[in-house]
């Protein structure tokens, strides 16, 4: 006599199911922990990217200012039209725009004219690489003018890794960045 067949079983996929689960939890939990350290990182990236092409901006700007002085006498632009004057020595207008500024790309500049150095005779400052003479401001306007109490605070370069900076072109034509409380050199006492 022979044993009756055994009835078919039921295949059972829970393990299967579960295994899923779980590579699927932690890819997705994966993708986030990568997201998390990867936007930090970008940001930083981006703010190092905007700190470098206002450097080259203001530097640019100052050695178009010091070739105008260059021009007419060694006499700087009037102050309230630097930009309009200095403009024919840039390769590219551009560079009178602040890639922190707030506002319209065509309406934000970002850079003031120190007033102090309107019509001034280059050959009478002492100390060229001490003045600053084109620096981010408050003012956002073509052909802002102001003292150096127009840097923006908190500066417009703050970032997890910095305690913020501000760009600064001086007469001698190099640029940097400088923070809030660093030294901004002479102060038109020349």
């Amino acid at each position: 006599m022979q044993a009756p067949p055994l009835p078919p079983q039921k295949s059972n996929n829970v393990v299967l199911w579960v295994v899923l689960g779980v590579v699927a939890v932690c890819g997705c939990g994966g993708v986030v922990v990568l997201a998390a350290i990867l936007f930090p990182v970008f940001s930083q990236a981006k703010l190092a990217a905007k700190q470098s092409q206002s450097l080259s901006n203001v530097k640019q700007s100052s050695l178009a200012a010091i070739m105008y002085a260059s021009d007419y006498d060694e006499k700087m632009p009037p102050a309230e039209k630097w930009i309009d004057l200095t403009e024919v020595y840039a390769r590219n207008p551009a560079i009178y725009h602040s890639p922190a500024s707030e506002g319209p790309p065509n309406e934000r500049y970002g850079y003031a004219f120190r007033a102090e150095l309107s019509r001034k005779d280059t050959k009478k400052i002492l100390d060229p690489q001490r003045w600053a003479m084109i620096f981010d401001s408050t003012k956002t306007g073509r052909n802002a003018v102001g003292g150096l109490d127009t840097l923006p605070s908190p500066p417009r370069f703050s970032g997890a890794s910095s305690s913020g900076k501000n760009t600064v072109g001086f007469l001698d034509g190099h640029a940097k960045m400088i923070p809030l409380n660093g030294d901004l050199g002479a102060t038109g006492s020349d």
